[in-house]
């Protein structure tokens, strides 16, 4: 079911295009979400995509986002975006998540849906504060 995402694109291809080479069976798409999650934060190397897959909503909410990026580097003309009653700050979609430990805000770019490198913040505010000073 999974596979039909990436459409009529051929694994030869993707070959010759220069991208990745398409999934030949599920363990390899796992490999894909975890080499993407590792391209975000590198203390992903650390840590298995699968057994956090199973941590709650949240976690299920990044696989899903992680699979979105890396089937957007299958085709280049696969269109994602956060939905629109999400806040908007600066190019940044802000997102308030809800953890077993509390919730949180997070902002991700809103043009490829990658995590901002910076903290998680308790509240908008902060986390718009600390935007401001990642642009310093």
């Amino acid at each position: 079911m999974a596979f039909r995402w990436f459409g009529n694109k051929k694994d030869a291809e993707a070959e010759k295009d220069g991208g990745p080479s398409l999934p030949r069976h599920i363990g390899e798409l796992w490999q894909a979400i975890q080499e993407t999650a590792e391209k975000e934060d590198a203390s992903w190397a650390e840590r298995n995509v699968i057994s956090y897959y199973h941590e709650g909503a949240e976690a299920q909410k990044d696989i899903l986002r992680w699979l979105a990026i890396y089937q957007r580097s299958i085709d280049p003309d696969y269109e994602f975006s956060f939905p629109a009653h999400h806040p908007r700050y600066k190019g940044y979609c802000l997102l308030q998540r809800h953890w077993p430990s509390g919730s949180r805000w997070e902002a991700f770019d809103d043009s490829t849906w990658e995590r901002v490198p910076i903290e998680a913040q308790p509240g908008r505010p902060e986390l718009e504060q600390a935007i401001d000073a990642l642009e310093g």
